[in-house]
């Protein structure tokens, strides 16, 4: 679409966790401070727990502070049984606006 900015995307993969919030932290502010738009990508995580989680909801209120689009795409994997498992998913029917940010779709 003309005049829709492309989202930065930001890729995060393997284990996250509580010990890698400290690598995780930076690259999630620099994508911040330098985009409008920024697509996280939780495609290839192959681990993560409610800290990760939780960053990227900080982050999340971050983005719409500064007037800014923050998405994570989880994919079918770790993040989404995450998201599922610990309640952060709609079900189905209900309108929560999250749909927008937790982008969890099985494929």
């Amino acid at each position: 679409m003309f005049g829709e900015e492309v989202p930065y995307r930001l890729r995060l993969s393997g284990a996250l966790a509580i010990q890698t919030i400290d690598d995780i932290f930076p690259q999630l502010r620099q994508a911040l401070d330098k985009n409008a738009a920024i697509d996280i990508d939780c495609t290839d995580i192959t681990e993560v727990d409610v800290s990760t989680i939780q960053l990227l909801l900080s982050a999340r209120l971050s983005a719409q502070r500064a007037g800014k689009t923050l998405r994570v795409l989880t994919g079918d994997g770790a993040m989404f049984a995450a998201l599922e498992t610990g309640g952060f998913l709609k079900p189905p029917g209900a309108d929560s606006g999250d749909e927008v940010f937790w982008i969890a779709e099985r494929r």
